[in-house]
């Protein structure tokens, strides 16, 4: 006969423990596998942080600040975010991470579904008062038939202020920790102020100062700031009066390095019988060399003082032209108007 001996420390059998434990490990195995899958659907708490070490204004965001973040799945999150940060609840997993702002006037972006296609672009947003007479003075000056329209180098508007940017390469969402991720938003592009002095002209003789910059690149991917390759453009300087000349001052994303540099416009003076005086200097040398110092310190503010010299080349009206700021009657016609 086959004796089985008793434990008599617990009173169970050897053999009955032994499936006893099996059956509690092939348990805890099923319901650990259960939990896990569980807790990688649940979304966790991530937490984004905003370092404006950067910022060049002190309003620079008093627009919004938007949050783009792309999953490995290929989905897109889009938030709006207050500039010291957000806590977001977010499926785990890889992310892409992109942030900016929306505070210059008439930028639109587009391709935001993929942070290597995002682009910002500035619109034409000058008012078209102000293009037709900015057209008139380049035609009467260059004393050409041709005129200056948006299919042969548009106008674009002048930007409130700078874009900022941001993008982490990745960050992974997970529920083992809670997670900060940092944004340091930096500037795209640069803006540029031109102190203007007149050599043969008194301030009390101008009244306003109107000017326009060629060569500026209107749209740039914003994850590297690099121009999308859109023909450059020119654009309006906002111009204020100082005591001694005018400040004109402009923000761009950058330039197109092929092109030259024109500062040129026209001057509104006191006397409204006076017609506006031309005003234009290539400052090619100088765009590309402060770009490059600025670059090379990180600042993206340029300033200039610029002498500027009043054009007066004789030119005179002849019949069936019409000359900015003066109309010149060459005769008279005798029409029946009928009831007029």
């Amino acid at each position: 006969m086959l004796r089985v001996k008793q434990d008599n420390h617990t009173g169970t059998r050897p053999v009955a423990r032994w499936f006893r434990n099996l059956a509690v490990l092939i348990s805890v195995a099923l319901g650990w596998s259960c939990i896990k899958e569980d807790i990688s659907r649940c979304p966790v708490p991530h937490y984004f942080d905003y370092d404006w070490v950067n910022q060049v204004e002190s309003d620079a965001c008093r627009g919004q600040v938007h949050l783009r973040l792309y999953h490995e799945s290929g989905n897109c999150y889009p938030y709006d975010t207050p500039r010291e940060g957000t806590a977001l609840m977010l499926a785990q997993g890889r992310y892409e991470v992109l942030t900016f702002n929306d505070r210059m006037q008439g930028l639109t972006y587009s391709g935001l579904e993929s942070s290597r296609t995002a682009t910002a672009t500035v619109q034409d947003v000058a008012t078209p008062e102000l293009v037709t007479r900015i057209e008139a003075l380049r035609q009467q000056q260059a004393q050409a038939a041709r005129v200056w329209t948006k299919a042969d180098n548009p106008l674009i508007g002048q930007a409130e202020g700078f874009l900022y940017w941001d993008s982490i390469p990745q960050t992974t969402v997970e529920f083992a920790y809670e997670k900060h991720d940092t944004l340091i938003p930096e500037t795209i592009g640069y803006v540029l102020n031109f102190h203007c002095r007149f050599t043969n002209l008194s301030m009390e003789d101008a009244d306003s100062m109107e000017v326009t910059l060629s060569g500026i690149v209107p749209e740039v991917y914003m994850l590297e700031g690099q121009s999308t390759g859109q023909a450059s453009r020119t654009a309006l300087c906002e111009t204020t009066r100082e005591s001694d000349g005018f400040l004109a001052t402009l923000y761009v994303f950058g330039f197109n390095p092929d092109d030259e540099y024109v500062f040129e416009g026209y001057i509104e003076q006191t006397n409204p019988d006076q017609p506006p005086i031309y005003v234009d200097r290539d400052i090619t040398t100088i765009i590309k060399d402060a770009v490059e110092k600025a670059e090379a310190e990180g600042n993206p503010v340029i300033d200039f003082e610029l002498e500027l010299e009043i054009k007066d080349d004789g030119h005179e009206p002849v019949e069936g032209e019409l000359m900015t700021g003066m109309v010149t009657v060459v005769g008279w016609d005798e029409v029946d108007g009928g009831e007029m």
